[in-house]
């Protein structure tokens, strides 16, 4: 009877270490990162997804969270949409999205669009130098989470402002910001869009930001707090008029696709 209780109680603690181990796994997905191949067989995944694992640690692969010695990725933006909810809408004709990967979940971004209009054909610009220019002044950050769990995982990139600043955007339409003349506008909060592929190394990623009407789809990831963008613009004399935004960035294809320098892994398992 006393062997049959060490037996089970040696079976709980090996079930209790097990199950912290897939918590903790768990916990840290989703992550960039490289699925390497091992010289000897002593990897803690059998094959190059680095997703079955190999509890013995004889598997071909080995998970390195984080990017290499090439972090930087790149990519054009063919049509860019920032629409309120109250239908207030601008359009920039081409952009740029360039940044880096500062760790596991991480990212450093920078955000360039050109050929910006309102609705009433004037142009939108950051600075007095960049006509029709919209950017971040500053990069803002990305971070890794997911949008929907379980066994087909979607992962998104959120981008918000780098503390203790709160504006991700700031431009204003109608005039050269140094005029004072014109509408100045400042997007606040943060957006999240889809990346694509997981769970699988390549060099290019796709990325999926879109909204409709003003709401951005997802607005959230799967356990945070609404997370959306906020307009606020000044229209003569008026007071501020604040309005939650949607963001759709595009190509042709409806997504935009970012290179790296090297290959990496979006793990969401």
């Amino acid at each position: 009877m006393r062997q049959i209780k060490v037996v089970m109680g040696v079976l709980a603690a090996t079930l209790a270490v097990g199950a912290f181990a897939a918590a903790s796994a768990s916990a840290a997905v989703p992550e960039v990162g490289r699925c390497t191949k091992t010289a000897s067989k002593t990897g803690a995944y059998k094959y190059k997804a680095c997703v079955i694992p190999s509890p013995s640690h004889t598997g071909a692969f080995e998970w390195e969270p984080g990017p290499g010695a090439a972090p930087k990725f790149a990519g054009l933006i063919g049509l860019v949409t920032l629409e309120t909810v109250g239908k207030v809408k601008l359009q920039c004709g081409s952009g740029q999205f360039t940044g880096e990967w500062t760790g596991p979940k991480t990212a450093s971004v920078n955000l360039l669009f050109g050929g910006c209009l309102d609705a009433a054909g004037k142009s939108c610009q950051t600075s007095p130098t960049g006509q029709a220019e919209i950017k971040s002044e500053q990069p803002v950050e990305g971070e890794l989470g997911f949008i929907e769990g379980g066994e087909r995982p979607k992962v998104g990139l959120d981008l918000k402002p780098k503390a203790p600043s709160t504006v991700l955007l700031a431009f204003t339409c109608g005039g050269p910001p140094e005029t004072g003349v014109g509408e100045p506008w400042t997007v606040e909060g943060s957006v999240i869009g889809q990346i694509k592929p997981t769970n699988n190394m390549v060099a290019a990623f796709k990325l999926i930001y879109k909204a409709v009407a003003g709401k951005q789809n997802p607005e959230q990831f799967e356990s945070g707090t609404k997370d959306t963008l906020i307009t606020n613009r000044i229209v003569g004399i008026a007071p501020p008029i604040t309005e939650q935004a949607g963001l759709t960035l595009r190509d042709e294809t409806q997504v935009i696709v970012i290179e790296g320098e090297e290959s990496l892994e979006i793990k969401s398992k």
